[in-house]
């Protein structure tokens, strides 16, 4: 879904990060931690939009695999 044209296109606003967790090592185990401190949720995937500035969830889902169109919706979201 990431690498479809439309779904880049959208994305080419946002500076993206990924917090790996499913390895079990201490560093993920960390990142655990820290998504579910902040999001609410360890599920993978979870896609959210986080504002730089000030650190606070602007829009995001822990649905885990979507239809492209809903990822679009969920991007639409973040003004």
């Amino acid at each position: 879904m990431l690498a479809h044209p439309t779904v880049k296109q959208a994305m080419e606003r946002f500076e993206k990060a990924a917090l790996f967790i499913d390895g079990h090592t201490p560093d993920e185990d960390a990142n655990a931690s820290v998504q579910a401190k902040k999001l609410g949720t360890t599920t993978i995937p979870a896609y959210y939009v986080i504002d730089p500035r000030t650190e606070k969830v602007i829009t995001g889902t822990a649905e885990g695999s979507m239809s492209r169109e809903r990822f679009l919706e969920v991007l639409s979201q973040a003004k």
